[in-house]
């Protein structure tokens, strides 16, 4: 308990907790139980080369919203579905234990939960558990998850701040949100970037050619919408996509040294895990 009260300096959002209660026990809850037969993503004869991490998670992004907004616009951005992550402590990422942890995860068919085979005993971290962590809303995506492409070109963020392109960068993003920090007046719509800012550069953190949803820049548009999004499940299921995709798929370094290096290039928020 202790470990968690420094993770975090308010209480998880209990909203979100409910929300997340609803998915199955078996899949959620945190177990620790003696099984063999799990088969690893990363084959045990092959953990002796180095596997280093490279994740684009950017933990300074929440330094850099409170420094760059306003006292009211941090106000308004605090009541949205990702104020309460800006008092999140994870400045000190624990990239050996993250390390090890992937080296062991096992394949799992269950898209909410992560397995990993800790000497024998499988260890289980599910959607639930990442709820309490995180304190975002884990539960089941609206049933109007679809939007019309004709309504996403509508979008009034990319009219004012991307001037209607057809497709957004996450470099675009962060250049957009820079630039218009210092000279927007428009409060409401600033806080608007600035959570579509924190959403990829560090729940669902990709490499910066990559584009966004447009999906997700027109729901900013309705405020209610986009505020009780299932924000938590989404992160969750794509990280661990991520994850498992960049541990199939990790590159080795061509300096031929004594020992070899492997590189997992992690996108999402993995080092949820490592608490």
């Amino acid at each position: 308990m202790d470990k968690k009260k420094d993770i975090m300096e308010s209480e998880p959002n209990e909203k979100g907790a409910k929300r997340a209660s609803t998915h199955e026990a078996s899949s959620t809850k945190k177990k620790i139980k003696k099984e063999k037969g799990k088969q690893l993503i990363i084959p045990k004869e092959m953990w002796k080369s180095t596997l280093r991490i490279i994740m684009y998670c950017n933990l300074q992004t929440s330094y850099h919203i409170i420094e760059s907004l306003s006292p009211s616009c941090l106000d308004l951005f605090k009541e949205g579905p990702f104020g309460h992550l800006l008092n999140l402590k994870m400045t000190k990422i624990l990239l050996q234990l993250l390390s090890h942890l992937i080296r062991r995860e096992c394949v799992s068919m269950d898209n909410n939960v992560h397995l990993f085979n800790i000497e024998g005993n499988i260890v289980e971290f599910g959607l639930r558990d990442f709820c309490l962590i995180t304190g975002l809303n884990c539960g089941e995506y609206p049933i109007e998850d679809v939007l019309d492409a004709t309504e996403e070109n509508e979008s009034m963020v990319k009219q004012l701040f991307f001037r209607n392109n057809t497709s957004i960068s996450i470099q675009e993003l962060k250049t957009a949100f820079n630039y218009h920090c210092k000279s927007c007046t428009d409060e409401k719509e600033l806080v608007k970037l600035a959570n579509l800012y924190f959403l990829y550069n560090v729940l669902i953190s990709r490499q910066n050619h990559n584009m966004l949803d447009l999906k997700h820049v027109k729901m900013l548009d309705d405020k209610e919408k986009f505020r009780n999004y299932p924000w938590g499940r989404l992160c969750f299921s794509l990280t661990k996509q991520f994850i498992q995709n960049a541990v199939k798929s990790k590159r080795k370094s061509k300096n031929s040294e004594t020992e070899s290096k492997a590189y997992a290039f992690l996108q999402g928020f993995p080092m949820v895990l490592a608490y």
